[in-house]
């Protein structure tokens, strides 16, 4: 009988430490990942309040922010998705993407823009979202009618149209549909480590506007596969 309950206490014991082992080998290979989307316009970091040079425009922003999904990230032994949208804003630089296996990011992939499905939802779909939802309704508006769908980048502000280097004249690249959907492919090595981390992306607005003289074109509501096609040199792994 005695050496029943020893045993028994025995296995107890071993099953409990293999239980904690397991918690902390879980905890151990994986890490919380946040994208860090850092604003900058060419070297500078981005301001609502300064005014920047554009090819050679003193241009100021009031709206900045485009939608991203189909977040890939290439890791050593395995692709990690992650299906939802963000609505990245100039003003908001940070985001969570869930758990990750510790380990190196060998590159990242997304698209900017909404996929097809979803830009073509119903406006009962669209009402029915929740507020914390980045593909319900957005002040500033997000989406022009259910015809159209959304829009998938939303640059504002004013620029300076009499060369006396003061922004007074109103720019809007208001881009979407779907065939103005980009896909993103970077390359990153960038060691997973810590409990939490953070991987920072850099976004240059000026990059938007390469070979865009915005006194000639200072409005788009629709399609602009110039400015678009832009948006693939945009953005850099930091």
């Amino acid at each position: 009988m005695k050496q029943l309950i020893k045993f028994s206490t025995v296995l107890l014991l071993t099953t409990t430490v293999l239980f904690f082992s397991s918690c902390d080998s879980d905890e151990d290979i994986s890490s919380s990942l946040d994208f860090h989307f850092h604003p900058k316009v060419g070297a500078e970091d981005f301001s609502f309040s300064k005014v920047f040079d554009i090819n050679g425009v003193a241009t100021q922003f009031a709206t900045a922010q485009f939608y991203v999904h189909g977040i890939e990230l290439e890791l050593e032994d395995e692709t990690k998705s992650f299906e939802n949208h963000l609505l990245v804003k100039a003003s908001q630089m940070v985001y969570s993407l869930g758990e990750v296996a510790k380990g190196t990011i060998k590159g990242i992939k997304f698209n900017v823009g909404v996929d097809s499905i979803n830009n073509g939802q119903t406006e009962a779909n669209f009402t029915s979202r929740t507020s914390d939802d980045p593909l319900s309704i957005q002040s500033p508006k997000m989406h022009w009618n259910w015809n159209m769908g959304y829009i998938f980048v939303k640059l504002e502000g004013m620029f300076d149209n009499d060369g006396d280097g003061t922004p007074d004249t109103p720019f809007e690249y208001h881009v979407g549909m779907n065939s103005m959907l980009r896909n993103i492919d970077l390359t990153a090595n960038k060691a997973i480590m810590g409990d939490n981390m953070e991987l920072m992306i850099n976004v240059d607005y000026a990059q938007f506007f390469d070979g865009i003289d915005l006194k000639t074109n200072p409005t788009t509501h629709g399609m602009n596969a110039i400015f678009m096609d832009n948006i693939q040199s945009a953005f850099t792994v930091m």
